[in-house]
């Protein structure tokens, strides 16, 4: 994903757009999310993920979350930099170390409505 993204949506168009109709999914922490044209690393954005049971998969759930990997080296009383690592590339991230041991159970649909790159204009 680039550096930038857009959501704007609501949540129960987010749980619409991801196909789960009219369901009444259970959310988490949507009171962070403010809707936007210009979103980066750093900032919350609407995710959709398994809900953790004890002992077995749980059902979705709309979780509101800060965008970027805090990579497991990170000192506890390092302050976390959301911009050093938040682009993975589906082609190569199970090669990459910091991302290749989250991919078998660490997932998620982030609802974004589009991505982009900074354009220089003369």
């Amino acid at each position: 994903m680039c550096g930038r993204a857009r959501c704007t949506l609501n949540p129960q168009d987010i749980i619409r757009a991801c196909g789960f109709g009219d369901a009444a999914l259970p959310t988490l922490r949507m009171d962070r999310h403010r809707p936007s044209y210009n979103v980066s690393p750093g900032t919350y954005l609407p995710v959709i993920r398994r809900e953790e049971v004890t002992g077995s998969d749980g059902g979705a759930i709309l979780h509101c979350m800060k965008w970027g990997l805090v990579p497991s080296f990170t000192k506890k009383n390092e302050k976390p930099d959301h911009f050093r690592m938040f682009n993975a590339r589906s082609e190569s991230i199970c090669e990459k170390t910091s991302f290749r041991r989250l991919v078998p159970k660490n997932r998620c649909l982030v609802a974004v409505e589009g991505e982009g790159v900074d354009k220089m204009v003369d």
